[in-house]
């Protein structure tokens, strides 16, 4: 039986926190948090090896991700659901479009810019890395950079001081090439 996605682990064990939570039972831990405590924990998307980067989407995480693929700009959800139901022709919620959005950032292919709640299409996707977002503060463009090192430094800086990062998120707020041009 091939072996779960570790996403695929982490929803099914909200899931069951939910389900438990709502009968009225006590949380409980899942098995592996203890392995896991002692591990710096970042969102890393790691492929399988055989799998495509769009394999095993449904048709919304889908077009969603095509829409974002072709965009020239970081799209926020609601700039999404016009464009995704022209194209599937029909009608569409935004806890729809929040939930592929949620897939496509879970399996790598998706950045959520934290700063606007918007998302752009991973440069690299199918290949781990570490980002940086440089974002146009005049024409709203987003431009990722994969850096290794700066994630390199930032994980000794964290180690020296005691600390887990569990995520990280950098984002560089200026103005792009063209925006910087003179008139």
């Amino acid at each position: 039986m091939p072996k779960k996605p570790a996403a695929v682990d982490r929803a099914d064990a909200a899931k069951s926190a939910r389900k438990s939570a709502a009968r009225g039972a006590a949380p409980t831990k899942p098995k592996a948090a203890s392995k896991r405590a002692s591990k710096v924990a970042t969102r890393v998307f790691t492929p399988l090896a055989d799998e495509a980067p769009t394999a095993a989407l449904s048709e919304v995480p889908q077009a969603v991700y095509g829409r974002l693929s072709r965009a020239a700009a970081p799209l926020t959800a609601y700039d999404l659901i016009d464009s995704v139901q022209k194209q599937l022709k029909r009608r569409l919620h935004p806890p729809t479009i929040y939930r592929a959005l949620s897939q496509l950032v879970e399996r790598g292919l998706v950045h959520r810019l934290e700063s606007g709640s918007s998302y752009i299409a991973c440069a690299s996707p199918g290949e781990p890395h570490h980002s940086i977002l440089f974002v146009c503060t005049q024409c709203g463009t987003a431009e990722e950079a994969v850096d290794n090192r700066v994630h390199g430094l930032l994980q000794e800086d964290a180690a020296a001081r005691g600390f887990i990062a569990e995520s990280e998120v950098i984002e560089v707020r200026g103005r792009c090439s063209n925006c910087s041009l003179p008139n």
